[in-house]
């Protein structure tokens, strides 16, 4: 067995952190349906998804048949609206 050094031991903790963090942050994240975002993002449901097929809107979460979108998601297509 061979040993790593310190700065890679220490590289690697912080990479288990930042991949602990990431994971609470999308089980915490909440759920929006499609009539929940379109209050906050005023599209027609035709429009919502002919951008998600376009790659324009996040790609909704398939549970069962519905199409939840995280709130993230939705909070970042707006803030890279703004910023263009």
């Amino acid at each position: 067995m061979s040993r790593i050094s310190q700065a890679e031991a220490e590289r690697l903790w912080q990479e288990a952190e930042a991949d602990d963090a990431r994971m609470a942050a999308e089980m915490t994240d909440r759920l929006l349906s499609i009539a929940q975002v379109r209050e906050i993002v005023p599209l027609a449901p035709s429009t919502l998804y002919a951008q998600v097929a376009a790659g324009k809107f996040p790609k909704p979460r398939k549970i069962g048949k519905r199409s939840l979108w995280r709130l993230s998601d939705v909070q970042r297509y707006i803030a890279d609206e703004e910023a263009a």
